[in-house]
């Protein structure tokens, strides 16, 4: 564990991540920060999160989780290990979570953190819309 704390650079929720086979280069497809559902518990069928993070100097605890921010209930979290010995490195992450359910509407907050603390976070509204 390292006594540094890393700092953000991005934190996007998408339909899609990409990586090209020769350049290594990512493409984020599908960039959004709400959704509109007539039902819930609301399901989405495929979510991507990407997350990129530079001045790591050792290895973390990171997770990514979202929140509903009335609430705090953890809706989904995801848990591993990352690290680096080059703080100017940028280490970029990518979740992709294959069904993620909304139980009702209301402001969300997707947040990434390193051992423990939160270095990015965004939020994301959920609205209810008429099925008329």
């Amino acid at each position: 564990m390292s006594a540094e704390k890393p700092i953000g650079v991005a934190l996007v929720v998408c339909d899609q991540i990409l990586e090209d086979s020769t350049s290594k280069k990512r493409s984020l497809i599908g960039l959004f920060n709400s959704v509109q559902c007539a039902d819930f518990p609301a399901l989405l069928h495929k979510m991507c999160v990407f997350t990129s993070i530079t001045q790591l100097n050792g290895s973390y605890e990171v997770e990514l989780r979202c929140t509903n921010e009335h609430s705090r209930e953890v809706i989904i979290s995801a848990k591993g290990n990352a690290g680096s010995t080059d703080p100017n490195a940028v280490l970029e992450i990518g979740f992709e979570f294959a069904s993620f359910s909304f139980p009702k509407p209301g402001l969300y907050g997707f947040e990434f953190l390193c051992n423990g603390e939160i270095i990015l976070c965004t939020r994301f509204n959920v609205f209810r819309v008429s099925n008329k």
